[in-house]
């Protein structure tokens, strides 16, 4: 594809989130995705009965570090997008 200068300015614009109106459509960077990418192995397993205090914890300590990973992505997001 052949690009010319416009283009070529739109086309970045829109990848940065400068363009009026294109904030949404912006490129994210993988720095804002670190934590994502840096999760651990789940700690809790599949149980065949009621599950333990232990299972539960685990269960819970592996929802607690996708929430605050989660969350690490939504506050950098916010921050490009304020």
């Amino acid at each position: 594809m052949s690009w010319n200068e416009r283009q070529l300015v739109e086309a970045v614009e829109v990848l940065e989130g400068s363009r009026p109106g294109t904030r949404e459509n912006a490129a994210v960077r993988i720095e804002d995705l670190a934590g994502l990418m840096e999760l651990q192995d789940l700690q809790s397993s599949e149980v065949t009965a009621a599950p333990s205090m232990d299972d539960f914890n685990l269960l819970r300590q592996d929802v607690r570090e996708l929430h605050t990973r989660l969350t690490a992505v939504i506050r950098a997001l916010e921050t490009r997008l304020a």
